[in-house]
């Protein structure tokens, strides 16, 4: 049986495509295509790294997507969208299975673990030793050592 992780009466199942599309939604859901990619390969990059076990882990991790913090607005969007089978996040679910198959990668963040929207406050680690990869429209991709 898959387990699965609710939300009220929302549910999601705790499955690699699925939480991974679910986080490219509530991350960068507004964003262009290429950004959603890029946030994805953040997601894969850390499983690469060996921040967890599973692409699904490492998405919900406390504290590291704010899609899946309790109490947030994004957390209560995505369970919705999923519920109500959202076109948008559908096509991120589709994304998310490219970049798991494969068939498509975000190959100039390089092995860049973290990023930041530039709209909001700057967080303590993008700055030097730290190493910054790759600036796209609205955000910058860093490497921090784990």
């Amino acid at each position: 049986m898959t387990a699965v992780i609710t939300e009220g009466n929302m549910s999601i199942p705790v499955q690699d495509d699925i939480i991974l599309g679910c986080t490219i939604h509530g991350e960068a859901s507004s964003e262009s295509r290429d950004v959603q990619t890029r946030t994805a390969q953040i997601v894969l990059n850390r499983l690469k790294q060996h921040w967890k076990p599973t692409i699904a882990s490492v998405c919900l991790a406390r504290r590291q997507f704010d899609c899946w913090d309790p109490g947030t607005k994004n957390r209560t969007r995505v369970f919705t969208d999923y519920t109500n089978r959202n076109a948008d996040l559908q096509q991120s679910i589709l994304i998310a299975r490219d970049l798991i198959a494969g068939t498509i990668s975000a190959p100039e963040i390089k092995d860049a673990n973290m990023y930041f929207v530039w709209s909001t406050p700057r967080p303590y680690w993008a700055h030097a030793p730290y190493i910054l990869v790759y600036k796209d429209e609205t955000n910058e991709y860093w490497k921090v050592p784990r």
